[in-house]
């Protein structure tokens, strides 16, 4: 059982809803899935690493993803853009 699997099922048993049925009302409530809302919220952290200048690397480990490329993926699918040229754009945050 993953980390999000874990934490939907208790926030389900706090509501006295099964995993499946909380997971349907969160996506109705909010128009995205309670996993797609944790890898919003660790993309966006993401970028608020990327903004300090911090490598990729570290921004990948610190943000909560497997690996560089895993996060490079995500973030590529989120916001069109690679987390290097994401980086780019904000001069005063070299890779350190």
């Amino acid at each position: 059982m993953t980390r999000l699997t874990i934490f939907s099922l208790c926030l389900a048993r706090r509501h006295h809803m099964t995993r499946e049925a909380y997971s349907r009302r969160f996506r109705r409530e909010y128009g995205i899935s309670p996993q797609g809302f944790q890898r919003l919220g660790r993309l966006n952290r993401a970028k608020a690493f990327l903004r300090q200048g911090q490598s990729l690397a570290d921004t990948a480990l610190q943000a909560g993803f497997a690996d560089q490329s895993h996060m490079g993926r995500l973030f590529r699918q989120a916001f069109g853009t690679t987390p290097r040229s994401y980086q780019g754009q904000y001069p005063s945050s070299s890779p350190r």
